[in-house]
């Protein structure tokens, strides 16, 4: 039982390897934080104040015009909804929110279509 489950596992596992891959080598640059070793922060995290509401988490996700190359989206703990701030998921979901964003301009930039976002 435990060699008919590895096979299909490892294949799935080589299959995201792959894609990560793929992925790598169309990455145009990025950046690495150490934020646990950052002198301005020593691993601090984000959390809502009393007082705090959506509207503010939504406030942040407003990109940043930036008329010579393109908006600055934002992402982030901070930004997520209330059920998903100071977590982690909140932070991938946001994140892969603002990638979103920035290949669907990407792709618009390029001549293609909407993809549906009508």
């Amino acid at each position: 039982l435990l060699t008919d489950a590895y096979t299909p596992l490892d294949w799935a596992i080589d299959a995201e390897k792959r894609r990560v891959q793929e992925l790598r080598e169309q990455l145009v640059d990025h950046r690495v934080t150490r934020w646990d070793r950052d002198a301005l922060s020593y691993g601090a995290y984000s959390y809502m104040p009393t007082g705090s509401t959506y509207k503010h988490c939504k406030a942040l996700l407003r990109p940043e015009p930036d008329p010579l190359q393109g908006p600055l989206f934002f992402a982030g703990e901070a930004t997520a909804p209330p059920h998903q701030v100071q977590c982690v998921h909140g932070a991938f979901a946001t994140g892969k929110d603002a990638a979103d964003r920035c290949l669907h301009l990407w792709n618009l930039s390029r001549g293609g279509g909407c993809g549906g976002c009508g």
